[in-house]
């Protein structure tokens, strides 16, 4: 026999109101350039690590800088009920401009936005699996090697819509961080500070994989 009814009610709907907080409660807010190349590593590095109902993704809405910053904005404004620890940009500098690249960068740390950007494009952190990259390297040059690389390994090029790239080359990824890490090591003895837009080669993107990694941690 139930005495206070009302109080059991009032105490079941509380429990389910926590619950769905719970629930609506993310750690990591991701925006990404792409649909394919980078969305494919990372998704399965949530897999991979059991931490997928941890992250959630904004909604793609451009492949430039500002775009992808902005698709943070909109996130927040469409989902209210969501929230999260901290929020991640993945861009590229590509052929943006000084101002769309580098000042969404600016703009993303005033906001507290961790960016993991890449110069010149997101397939140098898949080279850095590979091997060292210290030289200047265009777009089409990176590409060029991950496909004799991909080659050499898989027996096949590099395709930016392969599923499986996370898994072909996690053996790899420790080297991959290391690699960036003295990238970025080697770029701060040469000046006082980072510039992103004219270091080139460079990537961050092993910054947002510790930080993943560390969380199933």
């Amino acid at each position: 026999m139930v005495l206070f009814p009302q109080l059991q009610n009032l105490s079941m709907n509380m429990a389910r109101k926590i619950k769905k907080t719970k629930e609506l409660k993310k750690h990591i807010l991701i925006a990404l350039e792409d649909t394919k190349s980078s969305k494919f590593y990372i998704q399965t590095l949530l897999k991979d690590k059991s931490i997928v109902p941890h992250i959630v993704f904004a909604k793609h809405i451009g492949t430039d800088p500002k775009s992808v910053l902005s698709a943070i904005g909109k996130f927040e404004k469409e989902n209210p009920k969501i929230k999260y620890d901290k929020a991640w940009l993945v861009i590229d500098k590509d052929s943006f401009s000084k101002d769309n690249f580098k000042g969404t960068i600016e703009t993303a740390r005033q906001k507290d936005i961790c960016v993991a950007y890449s110069n010149e494009c997101y397939e140098l952190w898949l080279l850095l699996h590979f091997k060292n990259v210290t030289a200047y390297k265009t777009r089409d040059e990176i590409r060029k090697e991950l496909n004799i690389e991909f080659q050499n390994n898989f027996g096949f090029k590099y395709d930016k819509s392969e599923k499986h790239v996370y898994g072909m080359l996690i053996d790899r990824q420790e080297d991959a961080i290391k690699r960036a890490q003295k990238l970025i090591e080697n770029l701060l003895k040469l000046n006082e500070k980072l510039d992103p837009y004219n270091d080139n080669p460079s990537t961050k993107m092993h910054l947002l994989v510790e930080c993943l990694n560390n969380l199933y941690e």
